[in-house]
């Protein structure tokens, strides 16, 4: 069984960014995703060595990333989740749901020997992922979330996932490829300015049509 205690980089970046980043916006989120990561790696039985968390501005279709190997410090097991999809903009049930898929990856790494990246997710990550509560295609695109996984954030005090987080706006071609896959139509919200696009449900569009999001560029989103 892998070591999963924390190592001294992975664990001097975690005191950092809760102790010392002072006036970081992240702050408050990145120490609710280190108590997950504990969470998750001990119950769903993951045993890796605690990650360490970045925040990062990635391609917006991206909600998170896996680095496998070690990274441009030395450190190793390191997950970035993408700023532009953070809580409250995404729920926060997504986030965990993002964090789960990544501390898979790194199971997938230390247990099955995976040494090379790319948008192939494993017959091996996906069962386990299913073990978990959440079905996924090998693309890594969610196509159906059990009751137990519902349970478990229930349990954890985190807010049930509930349809309508289901019917929240997804980037970009992570929407599409999902929407091939579910029965639930979705419809694009596309930026007037520079084209960026954006899917979600018609319910959605219809509850917040007063308030739909803005684009990275700035500009409103809009159903036209």
């Amino acid at each position: 069984m892998i070591d999963q205690h924390r190592t001294p980089v992975a664990q001097a970046i975690r005191d950092h960014q809760i102790h010392d980043s002072g006036s970081w916006e992240h702050k408050e989120l990145v120490t609710q995703f280190y108590q997950w990561a504990d969470r998750i790696n001990e119950d769903f039985r993951l045993h890796v060595p605690s990650p360490v968390i970045a925040i990062a501005s990635l391609r917006p279709n991206v909600l998170g990333l896996y680095r496998l190997g070690h990274d441009e410090i030395g450190s190793r097991t390191r997950i970035t989740l993408n700023a532009m999809w953070l809580a409250p903009r995404l729920p926060m049930s997504r986030n965990i749901q993002t964090l789960l898929h990544e501390m898979v990856h790194a199971w997938e790494e230390w247990y099955c020997g995976r040494e090379r990246g790319g948008w192939y997710h494993t017959i091996a990550w996906r069962e386990k992922m299913a073990k978990a509560g959440i079905v996924a295609d090998e693309h890594g695109q969610t196509l159906r979330i059990d009751p137990k996984f519902i349970a478990y954030l229930d349990r954890h005090g985190l807010p049930t996932l509930h349809r309508s987080d289901r019917d929240w706006v997804l980037p970009g071609n992570a929407a599409g490829a999902a929407a091939s896959t579910n029965k639930t139509r979705l419809h694009p919200l596309k930026c007037p300015n520079c084209g960026y696009a954006v899917w979600t449900t018609l319910k959605w569009i219809t509850k917040y049509s007063g308030q739909l999001p803005s684009c990275p560029c700035g500009h409103e989103l809009s159903t036209q």
